[in-house]
């Protein structure tokens, strides 16, 4: 039978304790801050979406959700940020037409 000594076992407990923490100040951080979600399609390269949550200071994360087209030359980013009332999704290339996930925080 092995005994683990009490510096492992409390050092142990520490670092649950600080993952705890995290998780818990990363609860708080998206449960206090406008959270933001979902799909759109970029005709001629870009796409508004609208929304009062939106803030300067947003955190926004973007993913193809359809292969993209043209296949090469088509990078994703936000072009602009109208706090209180949008943000647009642009791509590289004026021709784009895809479908886009974002995620606004």
């Amino acid at each position: 039978m092995a005994v683990l000594s009490t510096t492992f076992v409390s050092n142990c407990l520490g670092i649950q304790d600080y993952n705890r923490a995290h998780q818990t100040a990363l609860v708080n951080i998206l449960s206090n801050s406008p959270f933001l979600a979902g799909q759109a399609t970029l005709v001629n390269g870009s796409v508004t979406i609208l929304s009062t949550s939106v803030l300067a200071t947003s955190l926004i994360l973007l993913s193809n959700a359809s292969v993209p087209s043209p296949s090469t030359g088509n990078e994703l980013y936000v072009s602009a940020i109208v706090p209180g009332v949008s943000f647009t999704i642009s791509s590289t290339s004026s021709t784009a037409s895809q479908t886009v996930n974002y995620i606004a925080i």
